[in-house]
Order: C-alpha cells, then sequence, then structure tokens
C-alpha cells in the first residue's frame, strides 16, 4: 500500500510541477527582481523559522515522554507540507505522516497523536493570539472586514476542538474510551464488508484510551512544557513577520508592522483553513488585497506576497519531496536496500548442485549453477537462484526442490527478502505455482513462451518441414557435420572457441550478458557437452554447449555462438542435428527457449498491458521479436509460457529495471543495454539467411 502511496505522491509532484509552472516561474522572477541581499536575509530568517517550528514539535513530544531530535523532525515537517498539498485531505495526511513516522521508529502512536495535537494547538494559540490584535488593530483603523471576523471565529472554534480532545484523557476517560470503541466496531464493520481481517487488533481501543489519558496526564502534570510549545510558535511566528518585512525592504516600499502582522496572520489562516488545497491561490490574493488595503501598491503587493509564499511554502515544500525517503513511513520504498548476502560459498554451491541435479526440470536449472547466483535454502530440501539488483531481489525462475516444498519456499524467502528489505521478483517462472504466489499477493505477467520440440515424434517429413529438411540434407551432401564433444574439453580447442565466440560478441555488440544466460567462461564450457559445426573444409563455423534438463529429461543450450561470415542454413542444420542426437541419447524433449512476448493479448479479454505487448511484439521495431520467434516455429514446437511474478503494477517499473540490471553485463548502463540487440535467449541468435537460390528454386 505505501509503494502505492508513494508513486501516487510522486505522481502528484509532477501535476503540481506543471499545473503551477507559471506561479513556480513568476515567484523566481519575482525573487530576481527584488534587492539580493534582503532576499537572502529573509530566506535566512525563514530558515530560522523552520528550526523554531521543529523545536516546537519537539517540545511537544517531550511533554508527552517521547524524545525526537531535529534531524529526524526537520524531513517531516517538510514532507508534511508536500503531502498536504497534494493530497486533498484538508492537512490531515500531515499529522498521519507524523505518526506513523513516529510509530515506525517505536514511539506510542497514541502519545504522538497526542503530541502532535499539542503543538497543532499551540500553533492555532500562537496565531489567535496574533488575530486578537491583529482584529484589535483593524477595528481602531476603521477597516475591520466581516472576512476577518468570521475566520477568526474558525480558527477560535478548531483550537476548541482541538483542546476537547486533550482534555477527554484527562477529564472524561471513560468517554474516550466509548469513542475509541465506537471507531474500531466502524472500522471492523467495514472490514466484514469487504471480506477482509480487520483494520485494528483486538484491544485497540483500550491500548490507545490508555496511551491518550497518559499522555494529556503527563501535558497536566508538565504545563512548563505547554508553555515551551506555545512560546515556541510564538517565536517562530514573530520569525516569519520579520522574514516578510524584510521583503518589503527588498522591494524598497515603506510598510507599517501593523500592516505585516494583518497580511501575516490573514495569510495563515487562509492557509490553515483548506478552501483549496495549502490554500493556493486564496492565500496568495487575500494576502495581496490585506496589503492593497494597507495603501500598498498592487504590484508590489503581489511580489511581496509571492516571494513570501515562496519562502514559507514552496520551496520547503520542494524540499518534502526530496526528504519524503528520510520519513520512516517511505524509507524503505526509496532507500537503498541492506548489503547483499555477498557470493554463495563452495559448500553452497555444492549443496546447490546436489538440489539441481535431484530436482531440476527446466531449462533455468542448469544456469543456477554459474557463479553469478546466490541462493535461499529452506528447511524441506529446496533451492532459490536469486540476485540483487538495488533493492530487488531477482529470482531465476521458481523454487528448485520437492514440489510439495514450493509454497513454503515462496513464501520463506518472501520473508527471507522482507526482513532485508527488498522487493522480490520472481522471473521466468511456469504457471504450475502460479497460485501459490497469488496467495502470497503478488501479480504475474507472462513473458512470452517456451518453445519445446518432442523428439520422439520429430520428424523432417511432409511439407511442414520441407525448408529445414533441404538444407539439412543440402549441407550433408555438401561435407558439413555436426560433432558432439565429450568434457573435458581441450585447452586447444576452448582456444578456438575462444575465438568463434570473441567473433560473434564483436558483431552482436561486444558484451556478454549474464543471470538469465550463460557467458563464455572457460571453465564452465571445459566441463560441458559440446556440439561443433565443422564446414567440408574442417573448419569450426558454429558451437553450442548442451544443457540437461535434469528430471524432465529434456534438453536445451546455453551458448550458441558462430563466425561472422557462415553458410546460409547453418543454425537449421545444427539443430536438426542436435534434435536427432538428443533422441538417439535417451532425451525426450528439445527446449528451443524463450520467444518473448509471443502469444500475449492472443487469448479472449487480454488485459489493457497484455494489448500494450501484442501491439510491441506485432509492431514494435526496436526489437525484432516476430524474427527471433520465427527461428523456432520453423521446428513446429509446443508452446509453454514464462511469466514474471511481482508485487503489483504499482512495482512494475522498478521490477523490470531490476530484471534488465540482473541480465546487463556487468559493468554495462542500462542504456547500453537497452539499446543493444535483444539477445533474450541465446537460441534467439542468428537471423538466418533467406533460402539461398538453389533452394528457392526446388521450393
Amino acid at each position: 500500500m505505501r509503494k502505492w502511496i508513494f508513486w501516487l505522491l510522486f505522481l502528484g509532484f509532477i501535476w503540481l510541477i506543471l499545473s503551477n509552472f507559471s506561479e513556480i516561474k513568476t515567484l523566481a522572477t519575482t525573487l530576481a527582481s527584488g534587492e539580493l541581499r534582503w532576499v537572502i536575509a529573509a530566506g535566512a530568517v525563514m530558515v530560522v523559522y523552520y528550526l523554531v517550528y521543529a523545536v516546537s514539535f519537539q517540545v511537544a513530544y517531550d511533554a508527552v515522554g517521547i524524545k525526537r531530535n531535529l534531524r529526524e523532525l526537520l524531513p517531516v515537517i517538510f514532507g508534511m507540507l508536500f503531502v498536504n498539498l497534494v493530497t486533498p485531505t484538508g492537512g490531515s495526511a500531515g499529522v498521519v505522516l507524523f505518526v506513523d513516522d513516529a510509530a515506525r521508529r517505536g514511539h506510542s502512536a497514541a502519545r504522538t497523536m497526542s503530541g502532535t495535537i499539542l503543538q497543532l494547538l499551540a500553533d492555532f494559540g500562537s496565531l489567535s493570539l496574533l488575530m486578537i490584535a491583529s482584529l484589535i488593530y483593524m477595528s481602531r483603523l476603521g477597516s475591520l472586514s466581516a472576512y476577518q471576523v468570521v475566520g477568526a471565529g474558525i480558527q477560535l472554534t478548531l483550537a476548541l476542538i482541538l483542546s476537547a480532545s486533550l482534555m477527554l484523557g484527562l477529564w472524561w476517560p471513560a468517554l474516550l474510551l466509548r469513542l475509541l470503541r465506537g471507531i474500531q466496531s466502524l472500522a471492523d464493520g467495514f472490514a466484514r464488508l469487504m471480506r477482509k481481517p480487520n483494520f485494528l487488533a483486538q484491544g485497540w481501543a483500550e491500548q490507545n484510551a490508555e496511551e491518550l489519558t497518559d499522555a494529556s496526564r503527563s501535558i497536566a502534570s508538565h504545563p512548563a512544557h505547554l508553555v515551551r510549545v506555545f512560546l515556541s510558535m510564538l517565536v517562530a511566528d514573530l520569525l516569519a513577520m520579520v522574514a516578510l518585512y524584510l521583503l518589503f525592504v527588498a522591494f524598497h516600499t515603506p510598510v507599517s508592522l501593523g500592516a505585516v502582522a494583518v497580511g501575516y496572520v490573514v495569510g495563515i489562516l487562509f492557509w490553515m483553513i483548506p478552501l483549496t488545497p495549502q490554500g493556493v491561490g486564496i492565500v496568495e490574493s487575500a494576502m495581496t488585497l490585506t496589503f492593497i488595503s494597507f495603501g500598498i501598491d498592487g504590484i508590489t503587493a503581489t511580489a511581496v506576497t509571492l516571494a513570501f509564499r515562496g519562502l514559507i511554502f514552496w520551496l520547503p515544500m520542494l524540499l518534502g519531496f526530496i526528504l519524503l525517503r528520510k520519513v520512516k513511513t517511505f524509507e524503505d520504498v526509496t532507500r537503498r536496500s541492506a548489503p547483499g548476502p555477498g557470493e554463495a560459498t563452495e559448500e553452497q554451491r555444492q549443496r546447490a548442485r546436489g538440489i539441481v541435479h535431484a530436482h531440476g526440470r527446466t531449462s533455468q536449472a542448469h544456469l543456477a549453477l554459474l557463479d553469478d547466483k546466490i541462493y535461499f535454502f529452506t528447511d524441506g530440501g529446496s533451492l532459490v537462484p536469486y540476485t540483487v539488483c538495488g533493492r530487488t531481489a531477482v529470482t531465476l525462475g521458481d523454487p528448485i526442490g520437492p514440489r510439495e516444498d514450493a509454497q513454503s519456499a515462496i513464501e520463506g524467502f518472501l520473508d527471507f527478502c522482507r526482513k532485508n528489505n527488498w522487493q522480490v521478483v520472481f522471473c521466468m517462472v511456469e504457471s504450475d505455482f502460479l497460485d501459490s504466489y497469488k496467495k502470497a499477493g503478488y501479480t504475474s505477467m507472462c513473458l512470452g513462451q517456451e518453445g519445446i520440440v518432442d523428439l520422439d515424434s520429430f520428424t523432417l517429413n511432409g511439407n511442414a518441414h520441407k525448408t529445414l529438411r533441404k538444407r539439412f540434407n543440402r549441407l550433408t551432401h555438401e561435407g558439413y557435420r555436426v560433432v558432439v564433444c565429450e568434457p573435458p574439453i581441450s585447452e586447444a580447442m576452448l582456444h578456438e572457441l575462444r575465438k568463434i565466440s570473441d567473433e560473434w560478441l564483436a558483431k552482436n555488440g561486444g558484451v556478454e550478458k549474464r543471470f538469465f544466460l550463460a557467458r563464455f567462461d572457460e571453465d564452465y564450457v571445459r566441463g560441458e557437452h559440446v556440439a561443433l559445426v565443422y564446414t567440408p573444409s574442417g573448419e569450426i563455423s558454429a558451437f553450442a554447449n548442451l544443457a540437461p534438463e535434469y528430471q524432465s529429461h529434456g534438453l536445451s543450450i546455453d551458448l550458441m555462438r558462430h563466425r561472422q561470415k557462415f553458410e546460409s542454413g547453418t543454425m537449421d542444420f545444427l539443430f536438426v542435428s542436435l534434435l536427432f542426437w538428443g533422441r538417439e541419447h535417451g532425451y525426450k524433449s528439445f527446449n528451443l527457449g524463450l520467444s518473448p512476448l509471443f502469444g500475449i493479448g492472443t487469448q479472449a479479454h487480454p488485459s489493457l498491458m497484455e494489448r500494450i505487448l501484442h501491439f510491441i511484439y506485432e509492431h514494435g521495431t526496436f526489437y525484432n521479436f516476430k524474427g527471433l520467434n520465427g527461428f523456432k516455429v520453423k521446428f513446429r514446437p509446443s508452446w509453454r509460457p514464462l511469466y514474471m511474478v511481482f508485487p503489483g503494477y504499482a512495482s512494475l517499473p522498478t521490477a523490470g529495471l531490476a530484471v534488465a540490471k540482473a541480465n546487463a553485463a556487468e559493468g554495462e548502463t542500462l542504456w547500453s543495454y537497452f539499446k543493444s540487440p535483444v539477445r533474450a535467449n541465446p537460441l534467439e541468435g542468428p537471423n538466418e539467411a533467406p533460402p539461398s537460390a538453389l533452394e528457392a528454386l526446388e521450393d
């Protein structure tokens, strides 16, 4: 939920800038037109103002037995300005922010609420004192307005309501308890209507009533705290009026202290009475008209008002958006993750190897043993291979282990990541455990489909395989052959394969991808079965290493590399040869790898996201998804969907970037990653040349 709130606040910030761009631009021009030294002096006074304002909160919390330091409070104060502006809650969102931040720091929420109410009461009290003085001043001048009297009445009413909320705990604790029990009953009833667990814990009313009563008694037993809070706010208000006066000096306009006081009180009054969010537009108009009523020309009155609002509200509000990550409410949404767990130990890798060999059944299982993975093990004998990108843990597929342990493995890994403040993305998962992810509150999105060839039924006979058959027969007759080398691969052979790999990399971007793909590492390749394509002259033109799918008795490919110049049909020849080889050696299926976006959005009633992805697949030019899929379709495979599972669509941008970062080459920027040719799976390698002239004639 807090992720949704944070991103909604972010969108609110963008809307705020766009919708008030002209006012912000006018503000910058206005500040620049004043005498700079006095504008800077006014700004310096406002810095002290916010420090004293923070002290008022510190003293208020001290009165209810909560110790807070200014370093913690200032981000919340500035964040309050931003949150109150972008959320239409009449200022209550700022109060909630204070309470939630304190609760997450281990303080009592009820006591924090009491302290916050005490500070607001002191704020209203200070303003009420200044307002009464202003009303008397305006009355003597004979220019007292009805709206000022009405505003003063509203202000005093709000102060009385806040006072009553504190007095309940002191004088009528039983009434307070009944009110809180009523609130809890309403909340529980609403939860039942939504078929959700109770929103408030059992005993919430009793606990909060007791804490509010204790807080009220603490305030009553230390009246000096109340006086200190009030004096802090009075000093803060006086400092703000000093800054306002200095702005008149900056614009070379003499003004009486009474006019400054009245203009300030009117501005704060309309700020606190939310006719618009934080009084935007209303405050500026009311202050300007007030100054004009004192004989100040309209241009100067407008300039000073805009400059003052910039110093007391707009600039601190923008600072509040920047400092939101310092507020505990959003700290785990925006902060960097805890340090990663480091590399897996050799003991962990041996344990992982045993689990993968015993329970691996997908094309990703083999990749779990590469050294760019770290492991989460369960007591039930499962492992989750993953990596950490920023504050997101990205997994390689589903948990690997006994099927009956899958639910426990998913829940255990999610709990492990929560303790580390990591968001989780399960990537390249199959459909088997989607219900388990959904039960954990996660959303799934199809990435595309894997092409699976049934080796028992595969044949080159018939019109459907005519092109494959002719290419395979032609290269066979010309003297091409495929040889599968048993491990260990010799050093001389590794040297030759390295040259081919480097040539292929130079043509395709020059960097090795990782995590979801294998990379050419000599220690890794040395221990694999490697298929070599020999030309009639005895030169190796292409190679691929073979990866087992263990318990599913399947076969797939990790690496597939070729020289820049190779005979048309070479890749078809290699794959057909491997399909026959796999069948001869007892394998049941051959995995051609993922076809990204293939099959998405073609089912009945697709979602908006699925329709967007289908459009990208059909019409996208940045990545040739259809061309990549065309290489696999020739083998007439069956298709199996793969998914990405993530917390929800609000986290989709973060999840997608984390997956890209996991797949990117070491040290590669995301910009370089996204502009490079797509290589979502090594089987999607070269775009085959069109049929030769001879093949075209034969077709």
